[in-house]
């Protein structure tokens, strides 16, 4: 081809991003039947000790394995790294992907949609009202646990939450304190510490700065339950709370957010908002694969939140 043929092309695979595919296609509707799973893992907590990815993740093998598809699992240390790598990851290998608890402010998922694949966040929160999505009710379910601690006499409720880059994480602490609303009954301006991690070691700076500050107040003004935003974050907490001699639930209740298995196996165990974790990754799954099998994309996104509920177990007691 001419040099200014040659150039033309080539300004046009740098603004689209274009990359050659990895595997051959026969043609533009070939499919390598074969699904990618983006999941982000804290260096410190590896997955083997991540039973919220595993769980949904369980859930996405069953669902490939059962459609005859396979699965690729795309580890990355950040979701800004996703995005900047998105060029690698999107060259063919995969037909769609799905997304565990991205973040809607990153643009991954906008990237995604120009490059034309079809994709499913889960556990992403609401705010994304072009993507599909699979997840659960988050503003209910906090709203629904925190009327519960309020009606087990706590008035001084600490919120350990993520960080606020995450909806699901605004939409719970919205919950938290709709519950206190409906009650009648204030919001103390610490209660919620945020904006917080999920990340261990920033956990541990937030909770041994509230402890601290617990101590500095009047027995009448400290709080006596601590709801975590998910239940790993209670594992800390509980482990810390022992360190210190504070007993749960006698000196402080707990309660968390996922029901892990850790949840069922603590002392005193647990209670938590119960995720459908492995029913979120086979729904999304589901969805991917009939999105992928469509003849032609829908400009109408899939949003679907599935069932959650209360598992009251000892780590809460009567004030």
């Amino acid at each position: 081809m001419s040099a200014e043929t040659r150039e033309r092309v080539l300004k046009a695979v740098r603004s689209l991003g274009y990359r050659p595919g990895s595997v051959p296609r026969g043609g533009s509707n070939q499919s390598t039947h074969t699904i990618g799973v983006f999941v982000w893992l804290d260096p410190e907590y590896p997955l083997r000790n991540t039973p919220y990815a595993t769980n949904i993740l369980d859930g996405v093998l069953s669902a490939a394995m059962g459609s005859g598809w396979n699965v690729t699992l795309l580890n990355v240390g950040a979701w800004d790294n996703a995005q900047a790598q998105l060029r690698r990851f999107a060259d063919g290998r995969c037909d769609g992907f799905l997304l565990i608890g991205a973040p809607p402010t990153i643009g991954i998922s906008t990237a995604l949609r120009e490059r034309g694949f079809p994709f499913v966040m889960i556990n992403s929160g609401s705010e994304d009202t072009q993507s599909s999505s699979v997840d659960i009710d988050n503003f209910t379910a906090a709203r629904e646990i925190t009327t519960y601690l309020l009606g087990q006499g706590h008035r001084h409720i600490g919120f350990l939450i993520g960080e606020d880059q995450y909806e699901n994480v605004n939409e719970r602490q919205r919950g938290f304190e709709a519950a206190f609303a409906d009650a009648g009954f204030p919001l103390a301006p610490d209660a919620v510490l945020r904006p917080g991690s999920y990340v261990l070691e920033q956990s541990r700076e937030r909770l041994e700065t509230m402890l601290t500050n617990r101590q500095k107040k009047l027995p009448s003004e400290r709080i006596t339950a601590l709801l975590c935003g998910n239940d790993r974050l209670a594992e800390i907490t509980a482990q810390m709370l022992a360190e210190q001699g504070i007993r749960v639930p006698e000196d402080i209740s707990l309660a968390g957010f996922d029901d892990i298995r850790f949840a069922r196996e603590m002392s005193p165990t647990l209670t938590t908002v119960r995720q459908p974790l492995y029913d979120l990754g086979a729904r999304a799954t589901a969805i991917l694969l009939d999105q992928i099998g469509a003849e032609s994309v829908s400009e109408t996104p899939t949003k679907e939140f599935l069932p959650h509920s209360i598992v009251y177990r000892e780590s809460v007691s009567r004030r």
